[in-house]
């Protein structure tokens, strides 16, 4: 949840867990997916089939990340079927 979640309750659990020290970093999967322009495997097609829409109505995609990745998701759809 803390991963792909949004918000000022995940903003603060990242603060707390930077001030107190932990190894643990946060990571942005779709900034690496939309980079490489492809989905290379079911975890990463599932996880933008999950934070699409919620992602969208955020704002925290444009509407030409939108497209690419809804080009993503037919490309790998159809070389999986």
């Amino acid at each position: 949840m803390f991963q792909e979640g949004s918000g000022n309750h995940v903003e603060a659990f990242w603060k707390e867990i930077k001030n107190a020290g932990l190894p643990f970093k946060r990571e942005n999967k779709l900034v690496k997916i939309l980079k490489r322009g492809k989905i290379k495997n079911a975890l990463e097609y599932d996880f933008i089939i999950d934070v699409l829409v919620p992602y969208q109505q955020e704002g925290l995609l444009t509407q030409e990340e939108v497209v690419l990745l809804n080009q993503m998701i037919g490309e790998f759809e159809n070389k999986n079927n």
